[in-house]
């Protein structure tokens, strides 16, 4: 049996969607600190060496996709999962190197599991992602 969690940083700016992401991940996960802004993330992800991101694309001060290319030219380099309610450009968020996204409609279903792709190395898109992409 595993003991110990992987350590999860949340960042989302709208309070009431980060606390039901930490709600749907502190039974599986460790939640290791809740921001509300990419720079808040950004600084918080230095102190604090999650082992994941889970972020919203569209935060005040710094979007999750910069936040996280910032966070890679200074070395480090967790697994993003991005939440996004906005239609993703997939190839494009990919090729940057966000390896996992969750539609916020998919969050209760597909949240859990995008954590634990990423973690795993894989490419993780939502159901409702998935369906709508071209294959």
């Amino acid at each position: 049996m595993r003991t110990e969690r992987l350590r999860v940083l949340v960042a989302d700016d709208e309070e009431f969607l980060r606390r039901a992401i930490v709600r749907l991940l502190e039974d599986t996960f460790t939640i290791v600190g809740q921001v509300s802004t990419g720079r808040e993330l950004v600084s918080a992800a230095v102190e604090l060496r999650p082992d994941v991101i889970v972020s919203d694309l569209e935060m005040p001060l710094m979007t999750g996709i910069a936040a996280m290319e910032m966070l890679r030219a200074t070395g480090l380099t967790p697994p993003f999962v991005l939440v996004t309610a906005t239609e993703p450009n997939v190839h494009e968020w990919i090729a940057r190197g966000v390896p996992a996204i969750v539609d916020k409609a998919d969050l209760p279903l597909d949240l859990v599991a995008a954590v634990q792709s990423v973690v795993a190395g894989h490419v993780f898109l939502s159901r409702t992602i998935r369906a709508g992409s071209p294959t």
